[in-house]
């Protein structure tokens, strides 16, 4: 099935077998064990509750569920987040 909602930067790089995340603004979430994230290339923080946090991105949300969220670091491009992560969503 063929998605239609890649950009043509996107589809360029897929074409090339070119890692994603090399592409600019493209979000890039690292995990780091089963309590520690990180994403890069965010836009906003559109929703801040222990329980959930809703990030914008230049093409989607992010919406990530658990219990203690927080967020340990935060910078112009990236976030380090903690807590107990059940679920990430990308809209």
């Amino acid at each position: 099935m063929k998605n239609n909602c890649r950009s043509p930067l996107e589809s360029l790089n897929d074409k090339l077998g070119l890692p994603a995340d090399l592409l600019p603004g493209i979000p890039v979430i690292h995990f780091y064990g089963l309590f520690k994230l990180e994403i890069e290339n965010y836009k906003s923080i559109q929703e801040f509750k222990n329980h959930s946090v809703g990030i914008r991105t230049k093409q989607h949300e992010i919406y990530i569920t658990g219990k203690n969220l927080q967020i340990d670091l935060l910078s112009e491009h990236s976030m380090i987040m903690s807590g107990i992560i059940q679920n990430i969503e990308i809209r």
